[in-house]
């Protein structure tokens, strides 16, 4: 691999996929949902942003979700409690549909993902095994395992993440007992093995290092920041940064930088995959106190191509003992943004998320 010094590992002739039933549904709603939302705006700062944020105008499309994610391009899926169906949804045709998973896998939910980026990237999404890790191929139904010895993290469009050894690293790595990176190539199945501070496009052929200009704040950001204050893709690094006010800032492997201000709250889930930037300022309900003062958020979108801004408000959600509030996270695919409202909490002391509705709306080119 260019620029890494790895170890590569080939590994024997992977399982063969498990074919799994397909049921389309769902067309005519969602044929309607994507009809253009006309958005008023004004031009800022050559930056054209919308005249105020709207009204929710977001539509539900399920309910008691356990995990989603998203491609950042054209893909959703989603997973209920103790169901073995992913249903995924194609936002360029709006068809569903609903594949049966190995019982013992469950769909990794994007929000709690530990990787450096999405689980899920180019029609594939990850999934957790009793035995290991797989991946779901939204366009075939089928589900294919992963190689063992590493923990698969991240889905590009080429290679998949993870933590794994061996690998040589540098003095300070192995003194913080830093893991190394293991890269899956998804279409020849090899394995190879680098330090953390080689960081490498996972969406290139032969994963090659990404920018030099990105690369020492990119390795900072993955050291000190949690993941949804970041994201990279295609050359681009988006950040929440603090420039007066709460602001998204975007760096550039060649180019000038775009700072972007967040309607004066912390920007957070930051997803600039599929030539389309989204972050919101919503909540999480786990951090609040019961029956705490209404929270509001907004849900915003960017397009770098064209300059163009939209902000919408977030569906708000009664959840039992933290009252009425914007809680979730936020993601996209190319033409759709979701936003992933908190139903229910549990566990211990109530903190952890248990069921999900998935909110869905159009995006304004």
């Amino acid at each position: 691999m260019d620029g890494m010094r790895s170890t590569f590992q080939w590994l024997p002739a992977l399982p063969a996929s498990r074919r799994t039933r397909t049921t389309p549904s769902g067309r005519a709603w969602w044929a309607a949902l994507v009809t253009r939302i006309a958005v008023g705006s004004i031009v800022l700062w050559g930056v054209t942003v919308s005249a105020s944020a709207q009204a929710s105008r977001f539509r539900r499309v399920a309910s008691r979700v356990q995990a989603f994610a998203s491609d950042g391009v054209r893909y959703a899926a989603w997973q209920a409690s103790e169901s073995p169906t992913v249903v995924v949804l194609d936002t360029r045709t709006g068809r569903r549909l609903s594949i049966t998973v190995p019982a013992e896998c469950r769909l990794v939910n994007q929000e709690q993902a530990e990787g450096y980026g999405p689980p899920a990237g180019a029609a594939r999404f990850l999934l957790v095994c009793s035995k290991g890790y797989a991946l779901l191929d939204a366009r075939s139904g089928t589900v294919m395992m992963l190689p063992r010895g590493a923990a698969w993290l991240t889905v590009g469009s080429q290679y998949i993440e993870g933590d794994g050894e061996p690998c040589t690293q540098t003095t300070l790595e192995v003194r913080e007992n830093k893991p190394c990176i293991a890269l899956y190539n998804i279409s020849t199945g090899a394995v190879s093995y680098g330090p953390q501070s080689q960081i490498v496009d996972l969406d290139r052929p032969g994963a090659p290092l990404i920018c030099r200009t990105l690369r020492n704040t990119l390795g900072r950001e993955r050291a000190n920041t949690h993941s949804n204050l970041y994201s990279y893709s295609a050359g681009l690094l988006a950040r929440a940064v603090k420039v007066g006010s709460a602001s998204v800032q975007i760096n550039r492997c060649h180019g000038k930088r775009t700072i972007l201000h967040a309607h004066g709250e912390e920007a957070r889930d930051l997803d600039i995959r599929g030539g389309l930037l989204t972050w919101d300022t919503g909540h999480e309900a786990a951090l609040f106190e019961p029956d705490t003062e209404l929270l509001t958020g907004v849900l915003s979108s960017y397009r770098p191509s064209t300059h163009r801004r939209h902000s919408w408000q977030l569906p708000r959600l009664t959840i039992p003992g933290r009252g009425k509030g914007a809680f979730g996270y936020s993601t996209h695919t190319a033409n759709t943004i979701f936003w992933i409202a908190t139903e229910s909490l549990g566990g211990q002391e109530d903190n952890a998320v248990l069921t999900s509705a998935v909110y869905a709306l159009p995006i304004p080119r």
